[in-house]
């Protein structure tokens, strides 16, 4: 009965992989509509998954899914429904995170299947970018002493990234020492297949030359812009000083930057003005790569086995950046304050070593069960319970030899922005592509921020007008 209740176990596993496979096919389509700019047939993509009902969101999938719950809100100016996908997002990666240790249960099952097998935990820019969206949407309704409190979380959470990164680590190498493998797979993580795997899966990845791990520019930059004209008292704009200066070491080129940190530094009237800031283009996607190289069952036994790893693959397709019309062939164009290709590159660099042991790992130890199960099926029922076993477990391998590649779809590719002082008449002209639209801004505020998002070139953009003071 053992031997039954294991292949069932197998099974079971096999069709969550099969789930997950449907998952990402959906999503991909989800992106593409999303990408021309059809943000309706996006919707529609996603209410497969998601309905208001955020409990009936499917456990494997509910923070990626709550997060483009969130931007497809926005982008439809609902921000209070908005609001709504994006706390509930953060209560999940919270929840996610909340384990200091995780179950032998869980940690059994994703070595029996794959990580594509538990709920999904979320990256640390994940996290980042939803307490910017966040602070933006209260923003857009006006809430602007609301909107400090998710920069506030934004900060203690991109002091958290380090340290959370370091027990992912620790947590992956404490599986492998603790596992009666662990010398085979260390075989394996030598090997020059191995090695060449590892090289193509960095291989074509945006320069991060100059940026941190774990530190994301634009979350930065609004961290600081909201306390330069949002704070309260010489203490916030300090803050504020602190923030731009390093936003400065990620964009030195960027007048507008350079100008923010002096009008924080010397503390005089700040004047009035609007800034445009424009998301570009999508972020790279996790796309599946397939590898065989050879796994060790044994001191000197070993096969070929088909691996399947996440790799990041970029998506070139956006407009050039937004600019105000001045009048006059004049303009004023926003410039790069944070390549999000870079962000996400780091941090994939960063994780790739711990996902490739896992998949190792999980590889090995499925090897061995296989041949442990065929082994009792053998000595139980003969050749042909050695037969059904082996075609039984074959298929447990193949099919749960797939790549975790869920994550926040929608993001932007490039994030740039741009200021100019308040025109007399209170009104400014966007340009974006072929895309010009004027826009009056009230009496109300003296700083605006107009909030431009593109995603492939062609598409019409998504306008929004925050008031920061």
């Amino acid at each position: 009965m053992r031997l039954y209740r294991i292949l069932f176990l197998l099974m079971v596993l096999c069709l969550g992989a099969v789930g997950c496979v449907s998952y990402s096919k959906e999503m991909a389509q989800y992106r593409m509509a999303y990408g021309v700019g059809d943000t309706s047939q996006a919707e529609h993509l996603l209410k497969t998954w998601v309905t208001d009902d955020l409990e009936e969101v499917p456990s494997l999938y509910a923070l990626p899914l709550l997060l483009e719950s969130g931007s497809l809100a926005y982008a439809d100016s609902d921000f209070t429904r908005s609001q709504r996908f994006f706390d509930a997002a953060e209560a999940e990666y919270e929840r996610q995170h909340s384990k200091a240790k995780i179950s032998v249960s869980r940690e059994a099952v994703a070595t029996l299947s794959n990580p594509a097998t538990l709920p999904y935990r979320g990256s640390n820019t994940d996290i980042l970018m939803l307490n910017v969206y966040q602070s933006l949407n209260l923003l857009a309704q006006g809430k602007r002493a609301d909107a400090r409190q998710p920069l506030v979380r934004l900060f203690e959470n991109q002091l958290y990234a380090v340290t959370d990164n370091a027990e992912r680590i620790a947590e992956t190498q404490k599986a492998l020492e603790k596992s009666e493998v662990k010398q085979d797979v260390k075989k394996t993580l030598e090997s020059d297949a191995m090695q060449k795997a590892y090289a193509e899966l960095l291989k074509d990845l945006p320069d991060v030359r100059g940026y941190e791990p774990y530190v994301n520019p634009f979350a930065t930059y609004l961290y600081g812009l909201y306390y330069l004209y949002a704070g309260v008292d010489e203490a916030d704009r300090s803050i504020a000083e602190t923030a731009l200066k390093r936003v400065c070491a990620f964009a030195p080129e960027n007048p507008t930057v350079r100008e923010d940190v002096a009008r924080a530094a010397y503390g005089v009237k700040l004047p009035a003005g609007v800034y445009l800031i424009h998301e570009r283009g999508l972020a790279p996607r996790r796309v599946e790569r397939a590898f065989s190289f050879p796994i060790w069952t044994g001191s000197t036994n070993f096969m070929w086995v088909k691996f399947a790893f996440p790799k990041l693959e970029e998506d070139p397709n956006c407009d050039a950046f937004a600019s105000f019309d001045l009048g006059e062939e004049r303009s004023a164009s926003a410039a790069l304050v944070c390549d999000m290709d870079a962000v996400l590159a780091q941090e994939y660099r960063d994780e790739l070593p711990a996902i490739l042991t896992r998949a190792v790992l999980s590889t090995t130890v499925k090897a061995s069960l296989s041949a442990a199960a065929s082994a009792v099926a053998k000595d139980r029922f003969g050749d042909v319970g050695d037969t059904v076993t082996s075609i039984g477990t074959a298929v447990w391998r193949q099919s749960t030899t797939i790549a975790d590649t869920r994550s926040w779809l929608t993001l932007p590719k490039q994030i740039g922005v741009v200021r100019i002082d308040m025109p007399s008449d209170r009104t400014v002209t966007v340009v974006c592509g072929t895309h010009r639209e004027t826009l009056t801004l009230s009496d109300e505020g003296e700083v605006w921020v107009i909030h431009v998002r593109s995603m492939h070139e062609g598409s019409r953009p998504i306008i929004k007008r925050l008031r920061l003071r």
